[in-house]
């Protein structure tokens, strides 16, 4: 490993290192955003029944918001998506990202930013309210068995 780092900083320099680090970072803003709409929407529910911000909701509940959010989140970052795969498929240097964006857009409009993503939704969406009502439900099981 240290003769792979040596080797990348010898050929590129520090910004080698660096190399494809954005374009991770925001590949995670979809789970930060869902998260946080997630996590919104409970203590909204909550504050509305004038409970406790980590009061047990219903299960209907979590697969409303788990669901809404997920579809929330994939429809807003969905653009980046499409992006990154064009790139990867017709296999675009490093910081053709905004080409790609133009190019999209005067060939396909706006409407191609957004290809597939009923699709993704469709997906993403049930793993999303399984694994949150899942969840919450286990959490408040072991909650209750350890008080």
């Amino acid at each position: 490993m240290v003769d792979c780092l040596v080797k990348l900083y010898r050929g590129e320099g520090v910004r080698g290192l660096y190399r494809g680090f954005l374009p991770g970072l925001v590949g995670t803003t979809q789970q930060s955003l869902y998260l946080t709409i997630y996590t919104r929407l409970k203590a909204w529910r909550c504050q509305g029944r004038g409970l406790p911000r980590d009061s047990q909701l219903s299960s209907l509940e979590y697969l409303v918001f788990s669901g809404l959010s997920k579809c929330i989140a994939t429809t807003l970052t969905f653009p980046y998506q499409v992006v990154r795969t064009r790139m990867q498929d017709h296999n675009i240097p490093s910081g053709g990202a905004w080409r790609t964006i133009t190019d999209t857009l005067k060939l396909e409009g706006v409407r191609g930013l957004y290809k597939g993503c009923l699709m993704a939704n469709i997906r993403q969406v049930p793993a999303a309210i399984v694994t949150f009502v899942t969840y919450e439900n286990v959490r408040s099981f072991v909650k209750n068995a350890t008080s």
